[in-house]
């Protein structure tokens, strides 16, 4: 009896292990089948991915392809377009500058047609003929200046220069544009500036350009020039209590092209190139240009150019 209860006992213990390892054996396959099925599906992944890899350089490859030439038809379109603007330039001041001339010489000497009166209504006339023909010669070196900028082609003849005379000239400026409008004109600078490497053509530009715009959109308070010497730069300004610029339009107004739409603006017409200009003749000095200004308060246009130091092979920059 023992015997057989042993017996039995034997068998159900290696029935249990049996089915045990049967279990076992059946888990493992059924994970190894969910694996390779995995695989599978991350191997088909993989190839899907590699071929939309594949597509989307062949994409990346026509596109860039058609980036070049769209770049190389937009280089050739902007070199015709610089090489126009300068020739037409050049074409067109040569006859205003005798329109200019031959106005001016007909309203400061009219002795050069004898005992011929001319009428005064004739000169008015002549006089906004000679008036309109500065104003589009105006528009014309704007142009020239804007296409040798865009070319690359403006070169600046720097010299040590002495700022001091060339703020005076530009205040000069100034009380001849107000005439008679109650505007004070302050003097924001010492005669103690350092020199600035410069060209003073271009600086003369810069700086009349802006007291030109003071003048036109202040009616009543004061403009001012102004300068102050910093450590490598000096900082120079014309500050206007004007019509002043909302913050909206600040950036703007320095784009190409680019004027503040208002009353004042309308009666002034302009191009919108002036301060455009006057930022990119700043930059190419190693300068900036920057703006702060409150709607009906004014506005103070800053600039900056790099001081000179004495060395031993002679003035350079700071």
């Amino acid at each position: 009896m023992i015997l057989l209860l042993s017996a039995a006992t034997l068998s159900w213990a290696a029935a249990y292990v049996v089915r045990g390892t049967i279990n076992w054996a059946i888990d493992t396959a059924q994970k190894s089948e969910r694996r390779e099925q995995l695989l599978r599906e991350t191997q088909a992944t993989l190839e899907r991915a590699l071929l939309e890899r594949d597509l989307l350089n062949e994409q990346l490859y026509r596109t860039t392809l058609e980036l070049e030439e769209a770049r190389a038809a937009a280089e050739a379109a902007y070199r015709s377009k610089s090489n126009f603007m300068a020739t037409m330039s050049h074409e067109l001041r040569t006859p205003l500058n005798i329109i200019i001339g031959f106005s001016t010489a007909m309203i400061e000497h009219p002795e050069m047609y004898g005992d011929v009166k001319i009428d005064e209504q004739v000169l008015q006339d002549i006089a906004e003929i000679r008036r309109s023909g500065q104003h589009l010669l105006g528009l014309i070196n704007d142009i020239l200046d804007l296409a040798k900028i865009e070319a690359g082609k403006l070169e600046l003849n720097r010299t040590n220069l002495a700022l001091p005379p060339l703020l005076d000239e530009t205040i000069r400026t100034a009380q001849a544009l107000i005439g008679d409008r109650p505007i004070q004109l302050r003097r924001e600078y010492h005669d103690s500036l350092p020199t600035v490497l410069a060209d003073e053509v271009r600086v003369r530009q810069v700086l009349l350009n802006l007291v030109s715009n003071a003048c036109k959109f202040t009616h009543m308070g004061e403009i001012a020039v102004g300068a102050r010497a910093e450590t490598d730069q000096v900082v120079l300004w014309v500050r206007d209590t004007g019509i002043g610029i909302a913050p909206a339009d600040q950036e703007r107004i320095f784009q190409q092209f680019e004027q503040v739409e208002n009353a004042d603006t309308r009666h002034h017409a302009g191009t919108g190139l002036g301060l455009s200009i006057c930022r990119w003749l700043v930059e190419l000095h190693g300068g900036r240009m920057w703006l702060e200004s409150e709607v009906g308060k004014g506005s103070i246009f800053f600039f900056s150019l790099p001081r000179t130091r004495s060395g031993p092979d002679g003035p350079r920059t700071a």
